[in-house]
């Protein structure tokens, strides 16, 4: 009999929990006033969202099977989670359950066969940055209508994320099947886009300079991180902490967001 912990491993929680605060960054950005009912149904729709991505490419992948979980088990979990989700954000907002929708069918083709577009690296890159920046734009059509501006912000989010997934894709170089390290070339150019990318937004919206500012000096520390790193080749310690930088601007953001 598979125990209750696993069933709770198979969830992965403790892989993308730190990911809702990208909603939450959306929640956030030009909000008024706080209503804990939204923050509520934020944090459900969120995490159903990631529950349902992170299970369906286990299913797909070795993970299921070190569970102890059938493939049939894992896929019914997943797709449940996916059909809550849909049924909680179509009842509470169209526009998240368009997004909610969408979200899936990246999940379907990054991570399901005959797709498994994940093992492509372009398509890698490009679909796991859209997945997770669709979680800014949940978080900020839950209390507001998409703008032009949170279209820009979505695509700044992805770009946020390309840095992460050249060092995530590193760490698993045997999974990948990388031969060498060329994947290293686009991890500086990824800081400059993002930075170039921030200024085009400060530009056009003088609302948001603290992005920029934040934007320099978190691509700044990323930059020393994976340099002073790089010499051992642990390339998941640099992800460790990239992310626990990333967190920290993540905050930061948020407070900035609160009280500025």
């Amino acid at each position: 009999m598979v125990s209750l912990k696993t069933y709770i491993d198979f969830l992965r929680i403790k892989d993308w929990f730190y990911l809702i605060g990208i909603a939450l960054l959306g929640f956030l950005y030009g909000i008024k006033v706080l209503n804990l009912f939204d923050i509520f149904i934020l944090f459900l729709i969120s995490s159903l969202y990631l529950a349902h991505g992170y299970t369906l490419n286990n299913c797909f992948g070795i993970r299921n099977l070190s569970k102890g979980l059938h493939f049939k088990t894992g896929l019914f979990i997943s797709f449940f989670l996916f059909a809550m989700n849909c049924l909680i954000s179509f009842l509470f907002s169209k526009t998240i359950f368009l997004l909610v929708i969408a979200g899936g069918f990246i999940g379907l083709l990054y991570s399901a066969k005959p797709f498994r577009l994940k093992e492509n690296l372009v398509s890698n890159f490009i679909l796991n940055s859209l997945g997770f920046s669709i979680l800014f734009l949940i978080g900020f059509g839950l209390n507001k209508s998409l703008s032009v501006e949170s279209w820009l912000l979505f695509l700044y989010i992805a770009l946020f994320m390309v840095p992460h997934q050249v060092v995530h894709i590193l760490s698993h170089r045997n999974e990948y099947k990388l031969r060498n390290y060329n994947l290293i070339k686009l991890f500086y150019p990824s800081l400059l886009i993002l930075t170039f990318w921030s200024l085009i937004i400060f530009y056009i919206f003088s609302i948001t300079p603290f992005l920029f500012i934040l934007t320099v000096a978190f691509s700044a520390i990323q930059a020393y991180i994976f340099k002073s790193k790089l010499h051992e080749k642990n390339f998941k310690k640099i992800r460790i902490l990239m992310r626990v930088v990333s967190m920290a601007f993540g905050v930061l953001m948020m407070l900035i967001l609160i009280f500025a």
